[in-house]
């Protein structure tokens, strides 16, 4: 036999003597021993690099031998199946591009060509996930990252904070140009761009500064912001509550005004005597009902249904708080997105929701009612929810 050469055969017997493995195999004419370690080049048929422990009996190989040595093997079978195990990252984004993405005191890792990308649950590409980093409304990302084993990103599972465009908290104080919370948050007003509210009613901005400076020292207002996107030092919207601390003082009844008479009123079998110093603040469309005088009119003249909240203290109605919550009457006319009744005491204008039902002729919509209503002038039922706005329309 040659001293060197190359071959190939089935291993027929292994022996492992310490770091040695000496291979039986047969060359074509006897069995012959060959010695080798794991510091023989070891590949299998593909090129992956091996081992030479790797072998067993049966196994075909192609030995380089030297002697009685083996000096370079290869395994004539495809290399075993490895698992391998991605390495997940999480973190927030703390600096992003085309190519690399970092998280917070993390290392700069580089973006797979074909990376998976998800933002909030929705498939999206590489490129939305920069401009959701680079919008300023956008506050926080927090990302999930998988590598591969060389370290690249080859997904993306993106979660997106947007800044928060409302606030809420409890008033410190409140001015027709600015309103201060207790905890020094601070925003400016419009008075003529911003939409105010209170206790769930239509009221000004002055008649709200009014209520905060009327009332006892004690007594909390909280109040409900939605901030200027264009400009988020203003707010656009001002929804404040009334939170009074007084045990003097209490809504002790609310429901429908049955009757009114003189400066009296009763709501189910309880009857209510106001003074002069009565607050009435109720919402009747555009109009407003700021007085007993004003309510007697609505429910016994013109037949409005009126609900109501009565707040009493000391033993006397303070204040009465409500909105106008049907109404029937001759539909005068219609506008783009307000219809105007004329009842026995004048006209009234009421605001319309955006989906208003309407039922009346064959009309889908304000535009269609209009036209209906002039072929003769009808009667119709409006349906007001407590923001003020008719949400049906019937004709009767």
């Amino acid at each position: 036999m040659p001293t060197t050469g190359t071959f190939t055969a089935q291993i027929e017997q292994m022996q492992v003597t310490g770091a040695n493995v000496m291979i039986a195999l047969f060359n074509g004419k006897q069995v012959m021993g060959y010695m080798g370690d794991n510091n023989v080049p070891t590949t299998y048929q593909d090129g992956t690099a091996g081992n030479f422990k790797d072998v067993k009996v049966g196994t075909s190989v192609t030995i380089t031998y030297n002697g009685s040595r083996v000096t370079k093997m290869v395994i004539n079978t495809a290399p075993p199946k490895v698992e391998t195990k991605n390495e997940v990252l999480k973190g927030r984004i703390a600096s992003l591009n085309k190519d690399e993405i970092r998280i917070t005191k993390g290392e700069f890792h580089y973006i797979a060509r074909d990376a998976e990308i998800i933002i909030n649950n929705k498939d999206k590409k590489l490129k939305d996930l920069i401009d959701k980093y680079e919008d300023k409304d956008i506050t926080e990302i927090t990302v999930e990252l998988t590598l591969d084993s060389r370290g690249e990103v080859t997904k993306i599972v993106a979660t997106t904070k947007e800044k928060s465009y409302e606030y809420s908290g409890t008033i410190k104080k409140l001015t027709k140009s600015r309103i201060t919370f207790d905890d020094g948050t601070e925003y400016r007003i419009r008075e003529d761009d911003v939409t105010t509210r209170y206790n769930g009613s239509s009221k000004s901005l002055q008649k709200i500064i009014d209520e905060i400076n009327d009332a006892d020292k004690d007594d909390k207002f909280t109040a409900e912001v939605k901030i200027d996107e264009d400009d988020d030092d203003y707010i656009e919207k001002l929804e404040v509550k009334s939170k009074s601390s007084s045990s003097s003082s209490k809504t002790s009844g609310s429901g429908t005004v049955k009757s009114v008479s003189g400066k009296k009123f009763t709501i189910g079998s309880k009857t209510y005597a106001t003074t002069s110093d009565t607050d009435f603040d109720i919402d009747d469309g555009e109009e407003e009902i700021d007085s007993i005088g004003d309510l007697e009119t609505a429910v016994e003249d013109d037949d409005k249904t009126v609900d109501v909240d009565v707040t009493v203290k000391s033993d006397k109605v303070t204040k009465v708080t409500g909105y106008v919550s049907k109404v029937t009457g001759e539909l005068y006319s219609v506008g783009s997105d307000s219809v105007t009744l004329k009842l026995d005491s004048g006209k009234y204008t009421y605001e319309c929701k955006s989906s208003v039902d309407i039922n009346a002729g064959n009309c889908d919509d304000l535009d269609e009612l209009e036209d209906y209503n002039k072929e003769d002038k009808i009667k119709v039922e409006l349906t007001i929810n407590s923001s003020n706005q008719v949400t049906k329309i019937k004709e009767r």
